[in-house]
């Protein structure tokens, strides 16, 4: 439990810089571009435009503001989740997901009871104890939200690993 919960600070703009500035500076490196326009034959110069493009409206425009502000969701929902650090991440995973984002990595390596899943020294009850429950929360909480929500029949959801262990000791 991290004790907090995330308000999407990330992408406020910082004091100092404003919509105008950035503008401008958008407006600079697009006219630098334009002079190399030239040099460019296969028409990447008009993808990287597009993809800046799409990166100062995601920093500017509200909709990943709002999408990655998980106090915006019902306390309810907040709770199937959970408090975990693993957990707030899925729930903010299911937001993005359902704000037209189309691929979303999670990585639940780190754990602050046993440190990351490889659990060599104490391997059953690390699990047991605290990796699976964890897990087990967040990911069902996921599959459940997407599926109340419409969305799971148009989700690919992966969970991988490098390996896997036995289930009996030796």
């Amino acid at each position: 439990d991290t004790g907090r919960v995330s308000g999407a600070d990330l992408l406020r703009i910082p004091a100092g810089l404003n919509a105008d500035r950035l503008t401008t500076r958008q407006s600079l490196v697009q006219q630098f571009d334009r002079l190399r326009k030239d040099l460019d034959q296969s028409g990447s110069m008009d993808a990287l435009d597009s993809y800046q493009q799409k990166a100062v409206e995601m920093v500017l425009g509200r909709r990943a503001q709002q999408a990655l502000d998980i106090r915006k969701e019902p306390t309810r929902v907040r709770d199937r989740y959970g408090k975990h650090l693993w957990c707030q991440q899925t729930l903010l995973a299911r937001r993005l997901i359902q704000a037209g984002v189309s691929f979303i990595t999670l990585d639940l390596s780190y754990h602050t009871a046993s440190g990351t899943w490889d659990t060599h020294g104490d391997n059953f009850n690390c699990l047991k104890d605290s990796l699976l429950p964890e897990f087990d929360r967040c990911y069902s909480a996921l599959i459940e939200d997407l599926h109340g929500r419409g969305l799971l029949d148009e989700t690919l959801i992966l969970v991988t690993s490098e390996m896997g262990r036995t289930p009996k000791i030796g």
